[in-house]
């Protein structure tokens, strides 16, 4: 199926893979069922898992439409479901509901009932893939804050629950619009949404859209909110990995660094507002956004330097973040030569970065023998040698990311370092 705007849809799901990929929600199953009844998160759901696909992941992918008997446009919902999926080249499993018609609390009962006909078909090595989104956590939330004041049940919708997975918890409802128009995907819009008699009908129909022209940034500050409540809860999704990253305060600024050969961003947000706080305990500025901001450029290569408020200036290299009270000089420092192994090379950068006499990033130069780096970037802070980017120059972290491979582990290597006059 080919899309109408393909720089939208490949931004799309490369968010989505990437969500994916840092939570780990697709952790090797075989089996991946999608929930599907024809609306227009569920259609999206399918075609993103579908086009997911095609970033490495091999798993037979299957569909299913419950029908509720309960109003007369669902065959025809059916029907749509079916045609898609048979374009797609997607099995779909059909089952059929009996006995809803009449129930006093209607969403409950067919709730239970869809689960269990999802449990059905869900083996030990299988995932289910609902379309929640964004705004249904944020409506969500809402409803409970005003139903209890337990904290748990504003966290909103989980991500993951045991074997249920909502991969378009990192989008929103226009998102997912847009991306289903890029397709020209076709989808139903359900006639009872508008019902507010139903209390997530009222919350979607007559708040939370009246909220969103007022305050257009609401979803976003609501998902920092919730991810800040959640690690205070001790209940974050990432909340059981040790964060990679180590932070070593020096006179300058605040060093966090990560020996760990791929980026991982598990716990990064928390050792940051640390850093922010010690750095800038005074600031206005909102210290979610820096963090956002921060994170965003190391995730996309950026090399800096960005301003925050409070004076501080950001520098950033591979798994490198220094935090500066001041801008850094680029041209105070001169070459020393070592020969050692890699955890020789840890330890030296440790006690280097703690006596503030390293260069940022840390630049190395390998001579030869050593084993193949491919590094063609110049950086702002490469001081009057930018003539040497692709000679062995290269930043140290990027240095160890290749060091670790398991042939490389046990060499020692001859190189320079870039240190403070």
């Amino acid at each position: 199926m080919e899309s109408f705007d393909r720089a939208f849809t490949n931004r799309f799901e490369k968010h989505v893979h990437s969500f994916i990929k840092e939570h780990k929600l697709l952790k090797g199953q075989d089996h991946v069922l999608v929930a599907v009844s024809g609306g227009v998160d569920s259609i999206a759901a399918l075609m993103a898992l579908n086009n997911i696909e095609n970033f490495g992941y091999s798993f037979q992918l299957q569909a299913i439409f419950i029908n509720h008997g309960t109003r007369k446009g669902q065959s025809f919902d059916q029907k749509l479901v079916q045609n898609f999926c048979s374009g797609l080249g997607v099995e779909l499993l059909i089952e059929e509901l009996e006995g809803l018609s009449g129930k006093s609390n209607f969403e409950a009962a067919a709730r239970r009932a869809r689960y269990k006909c999802f449990k059905k078909h869900l083996s030990r090595n299988s995932l289910l893939i609902l379309g929640h989104h964004i705004n249904d956590s944020f409506e969500w939330s809402l409803m409970q804050s005003l139903r209890s004041s337990s904290l748990k049940g504003q966290l909103g919708i989980p991500v993951i629950n045991g074997q249920i997975v909502r991969p378009f918890m990192c989008v929103t409802r226009e998102q997912i619009y847009q991306y289903a128009k890029a397709y020209n995907l076709p989808f139903n819009e359900d006639p009872t949404n508008q019902d507010t008699s139903f209390e997530r009908n009222f919350i979607r129909n007559e708040i939370s859209s009246r909220l969103r022209p007022r305050y257009p940034a609401m979803l976003k500050h609501y998902v920092r909110s919730h991810n800040e409540l959640a690690r205070t809860l001790g209940l974050h999704i990432t909340k059981s990995k040790e964060c990679s990253f180590k932070r070593i305060s020096v006179h300058e600024g605040v060093h966090l660094i990560s020996y760990s050969s791929q980026f991982d961003p598990s716990g990064l947000e928390e050792e940051l507002k640390i850093a922010l706080n010690e750095l800038s305990p005074n600031s206005r500025g909102s210290v979610s956004h820096q963090i956002d901001k921060i994170v965003k450029a190391l995730k996309n290569y950026k090399s800096g330097p960005f301003n925050l408020p409070g004076g501080l200036w950001t520098y950033l290299s591979f798994n490198h973040i220094f935090i500066s009270k001041s801008q850094l000089p680029s041209d105070l420092f001169n070459w020393s030569e070592y020969n050692l192994g890699l955890e020789e090379f840890k330890e030296l950068i440790a006690k280097l970065v703690k006596e503030g006499k390293v260069s940022f990033p840390i630049w190395t130069q390998v001579s030869k023998p050593g084993f193949n780096i491919e590094y063609s970037k110049s950086h702002p802070l490469l001081p009057e040698q930018n003539e040497l980017v692709g000679k062995g120059v290269v930043p140290g972290l990027k240095l160890v990311k290749y060091w670790t491979r398991a042939r490389n582990k046990n060499k020692k290597l001859r190189l320079r370092l870039l240190l403070s006059l």
